[in-house]
């Protein structure tokens, strides 16, 4: 449970940067020019969430059951599931309506998918992994709609639709097999 812990407080610690140090942040990204700061922050975000992972991987195996959840919040998750890869594809495909109304969709996907998993795994290891991201995304989405929003484009439904079929045949793929796949679950 140790490297579970070290690594989620790595991997959500580099996302807290524009939350908790801004201005050091921006010297940084000044400094260094954009492309770089995210080049590094790729590569750091990359090593420390492959150590969540591993971490992970490992705590599962000896996780103690805090609680047993019934059998029926497999259905809430499923929707919260294809909601939270729907939003996470919007997340990157420009603007769309959904972004134009959601604002944030990346942090709002992570919100849904920890809940989803804390509402159908009750071992300690997986409320450790996805409580901590709830709590990192609530924070997070907090402090994002307090900071100005930059000036976005006119939103292309066209950013939707896609988001809408992709995010769906991803989840297709991952109840198929592609979560056992990845995840051995």
């Amino acid at each position: 449970m140790t490297i579970l812990a070290v690594g989620l407080l790595l991997f959500l610690g580099t996302h807290s940067v524009r939350i908790l140090a801004p201005q050091w942040r921006d010297k940084r990204i000044a400094a260094m020019g954009e492309l770089f700061w995210k080049l590094m922050y790729s590569l750091v975000a990359l090593a420390t969430f492959s150590l969540v992972v591993y971490g992970y991987s490992i705590a599962r195996l000896e996780a103690d059951i805090i609680y047993s959840p019934p059998a029926e919040m497999h259905y809430p998750m499923q929707l919260l599931m294809l909601l939270s890869l729907i939003l996470i594809v919007a997340s990157q495909l420009g603007v769309g309506y959904i972004m134009q109304t959601v604002h944030h969709p990346m942090v709002l996907a992570v919100i849904f998918l920890s809940v989803a998993h804390i509402l159908t795994n009750g071992d300690n290891a997986s409320v450790l992994l996805f409580g901590s991201f709830l709590v990192w995304a609530i924070i997070d989405l907090k402090s994002a709609l307090h900071r100005p929003m930059g000036e976005r484009q006119a939103p292309n439904l066209r950013n939707d639709v896609l988001a809408v079929i992709i995010g769906f045949a991803i989840y297709i793929l991952l109840a198929w097999k592609l979560h056992e796949w990845l995840f051995g679950v």
